[in-house]
């Protein structure tokens, strides 16, 4: 849908962009349970990141994040596909994050 701006479900071309996907609201513990239980999710939300990324910022928490997702949905069915909006912000550890490359060795069928 990112490119064709066309829903692959139904066709659809009426399309809603996020260019932020909200991962967590502002509470946290009793206060996020009793929230979701009552069905209040107010407070700020911060953006969802795909990747937990050491943080060079050693005056904050020992984890930063990188991999902003953005969203595309359509309209008419509500299908709905994610994208990373910026993966070469992710760093390869091996470990959390391992780079894996198919026999094609590009993103293009042959």
């Amino acid at each position: 849908m990112k490119l064709s701006h066309t829903c692959p479900k139904c066709k659809g071309s009426r399309l809603l962009h996020l260019t932020q996907v909200a991962d967590r609201v502002g509470m946290e513990g009793d206060e996020l349970h009793e929230g979701l239980r009552r069905g209040l999710l107010g407070g700020p939300t911060k953006a969802w990141r795909v990747a937990r990324v050491p943080n060079t910022d050693q005056a904050r928490w020992s984890t930063a994040t990188a991999g902003l997702i953005e969203a595309y949905i359509c309209e008419g069915c509500g299908y709905t596909e994610f994208y990373t909006r910026d993966p070469d912000s992710i760093p390869v550890d091996g470990d959390i994050v391992e780079s894996i490359e198919g026999p094609g060795g590009g993103p293009y069928r042959t």
